[in-house]
């Protein structure tokens, strides 16, 4: 800077000495100097801006009618972050014009406030800096243009938010009654949910109220997708009776949700079989109940029928029957999603052209649980082996074998899930610190087009977990509730190990004992069995159903070997 002051002497002391380009160059030098943006060179800067000041104050009553709303962060804001995320309540007939000056943000309302109302402005988390760092907390303002605030409020805590995503709870507030769908509203109130899962919606006024809770690239645009993370509350009605009513509690666990009818879209025609895709992952046990309907010239015969192993929403069927080139109807009735939802029986049937196909492929494993050569295997297990496609259940009897020590067979029995998975469930469980090995002859073994096998044979090698090394939980369950302890779920999960979980139920006093735990550190899921389906339920929001109340316990149980980890106490 000081060889440009030198400059500028220059200019003004010898004026004609410097040349139209050169005063460009120097111009273009001063403007270099004042362009905004993130600054350059020290340590990068990883925290996002903060709030230092608001106009009106936080709180503040008799607001002018007419005032005109500021911000002001300790840094600059990126202007592209509050673009679209502001949202007030009441929502104004006009949009106001939000604009971005370096360190302040300034709410334009365009038109008169409405008198004694409380009004808030809420960018929940999505102002950032220059640097894409958002702020760590709610950015929100509340104030009156009356002589008191609105000071309902509903808090809870935001469970299972997917790593590096934001989450925020959706209010809705009712005006005579709620809209048949939420999807596609905008809603009357946003608030943040902190890193900790916490939220805290403020300044409500007396009214009944829907929540749920979202978490996507962008809380802010009030469109949801089935890609979006989504929870439903665990009570309704939510209702603040009075202007200091607070709710507590309301808590949500996020997943996916889906937003559409479960239906059949298409069919189509696939490596000699047919393939019905769905819009929902279906669910795989109920398959053996369901029903086809074709159209009046189909004279069919299922011969096999199984759910697509890569695809869960795809079922494929082996048939005969069809005519070639032959235009055919079809419909599904009794068969559920992963959700338990039925499909739906009105919509109209789908149409496909049948087109032979001859496959000349043969079937081969494409999983074994246990995996082969798999340690620590529970005692209680059965083995399950997922092939390519259907076996005829005619070739594969009296060929598959299961062997202790190489030596002793075992008796099991065998039970087809569907068409393509395969269940051996030992008539006896497993013993501790074992080595097992499972035979299979598959020489003999053909799909339904009489190709062979892709293996002759088929050998798969596991060991046992040794009890020796196993620990417990021992403890009770509480509450300030009046529950039926025994509809109380509880899962236990090991956090070193995916899918070794252990459940139960406490008994009507609360006490539990979660027995044969693997040393390791285990974290506690607990929900309100409301149905006794043994599954937690998510709730809907076509129609609008709550979801079972539920609870994670973050805090890390040591579980050690030969020992008992007593009462463990947790308080729901």
């Amino acid at each position: 800077m000081n060889y440009l002051k030198t400059q500028l002497i220059h200019i003004i002391k010898y004026p004609l000495l410097f040349t139209l380009p050169g005063v460009l160059v120097f111009s273009i030098i001063l403007i270099g100097c004042a362009a905004q943006g993130p600054p350059g060179g020290g340590p990068v800067d990883k925290t996002g801006p903060t709030l230092i000041s608001t106009f009106p104050e936080n709180r503040s009553i008799n607001v002018a009618k007419n005032c005109i709303v500021e911000f002001i962060f300790s840094e600059s804001i990126d202007p592209r972050s509050a673009e679209g995320a502001l949202i007030i309540t009441p929502k104004p007939d006009k949009p106001p014009n939000v604009k971005v000056s370096r360190r302040k943000i300034t709410v334009d309302l365009y038109e008169p406030l409405l008198e004694n109302t409380t009004y808030i402005l809420s960018f929940g988390r999505n102002i950032k800096d220059y640097r894409k760092n958002q702020t760590a907390g709610d950015i929100k303002l509340a104030f009156s243009t009356g002589d008191s605030l609105d000071d309902g409020i509903i808090s809870g805590k935001v469970y299972k938010i997917p790593e590096k995503l934001n989450a925020a709870v959706w209010v809705y507030r009712k005006h005579g009654a709620f809209p048949d769908s939420l999807l596609g509203s905008e809603p009357d109130y946003i608030a943040a949910v902190d890193e900790f899962g916490y939220y805290n919606v403020t300044n409500l006024p007396v009214s009944e109220y829907r929540l749920i809770s979202i978490s996507s690239q962008s809380v802010s645009t009030f469109f949801l997708t089935e890609d979006d993370f989504i929870g439903l509350p665990q009570k309704d009605p939510l209702i603040i009776k009075h202007r200091q009513y607070k709710i507590k509690d309301i808590n949500f666990r996020l997943g996916k949700l889906y937003l559409k009818p479960f239906r059949l879209f298409a069919v189509n025609t696939v490596e000699g079989c047919l393939e019905l895709n769905f819009s929902h992952q279906i669910l795989e046990n109920s398959i053996q109940n369901a029903n086809y309907i074709w159209s009046k010239n189909a004279d069919t015969e299922i011969l096999s029928s199984w759910i697509h192993e890569k695809e869960p929403n795809i079922i494929r069927l082996k048939i005969q029957g069809l005519i070639e080139g032959e235009t055919y109807e079809v419909s599904v009735e009794n068969i559920k999603d992963s959700n338990d939802d039925e499909i739906s029986i009105s919509v109209n049937p789908v149409k496909f052209i049948w087109h032979e196909q001859v496959d000349t492929t043969g079937p081969k494993l494409l999983e074994s649980r246990p995996a082969n050569r798999e340690k620590g295997v529970p005692l209680d297990s059965e083995i399950r082996l997922d092939f390519s496609e259907p076996i005829k259940i005619e070739t594969i009897k009296n060929s598959v074998s299961l062997w202790k020590r190489d030596t002793l067979k075992i008796p099991f029995d065998l039970e087809w899930i569907d068409g393509n998975s395969l269940l051996l469930k030992p008539q006896k469980p497993l013993e501790s610190a074992t080595h097992y090995r499972l035979d299979a002859a598959t020489y003999s073994w053909k799909d339904y087009d009489k190709n062979s096998f892709i293996d002759s044979t088929l050998t798969i090698r596991f060991l046992t977990v040794n009890v020796d090394t196993f620990g417990s939980i021992t403890g009770s369950v509480t509450s300030n509730k009046n529950i039926d302890f025994r509809k109380i779920f509880l899962e236990c999960i090991l956090t070193s190990r995916r899918g070794f979980i252990k459940e139960t139920h406490p008994d009507s006093l609360g006490f539990y004992e979660l027995l044969n735990l693997l040393p390791g550190k285990y974290t506690f899921n607990i929900w309100e069995d409301k149905n006794g389906n043994n599954r937690y339920d998510c709730g809907k929001l076509i129609p609008f159903q709550i979801a079972e109340p539920f609870k994670a316990y973050p805090d890390i149980i040591n579980v050690r070997s030969r020992w008992e980890t007593a009462e463990v106490e947790l308080v729901y």
